[in-house]
């Protein structure tokens, strides 16, 4: 690229070949290649702990009705547990929709975490 003006600097590419930078950027050293299968291990061992959890969760809430129900309180006592489980409930759901939203988003740079590793 030729300019008319000489106080335009033109702009000049440092490197002779292109190939042989980015073949200088994207290497590595062999301990930090990752096979293939990776982001497939990542993101399943991710999936299985997600719903290991949410089964410990379910799992908790389940023995605590329970424990409730062969407890000796009176029906009164039962009544406001029960409110306040269903309020939290309640609330839970309302706010679903930005956990969900939050939780696609975290999600997404996960998985683009995971797949740039190979």
């Amino acid at each position: 690229m030729t300019t008319n003006n000489p106080e335009i600097p033109v702009p000049v590419s440092l490197s002779k070949d292109d190939e042989e930078e980015t073949g200088r950027k994207s290497w590595m050293p062999a301990w930090a290649k990752l096979p293939k299968w990776t982001p497939t291990a990542l993101i399943g061992s991710a999936c299985f702990l997600l719903a290991f959890a949410a089964y410990n969760a379910l799992n908790i809430i389940v023995r605590l009705l329970l424990a409730l129900h062969e407890s000796s309180i009176p029906w009164w006592g039962a009544f406001w547990v029960y409110t306040f489980i269903g309020g939290a409930l309640f609330r839970a759901s309302k706010e679903f929709a930005a956990w969900s939203g939050a939780a696609k988003n975290r999600w997404g740079v996960f998985t683009r975490w995971a797949k740039s590793l190979v």
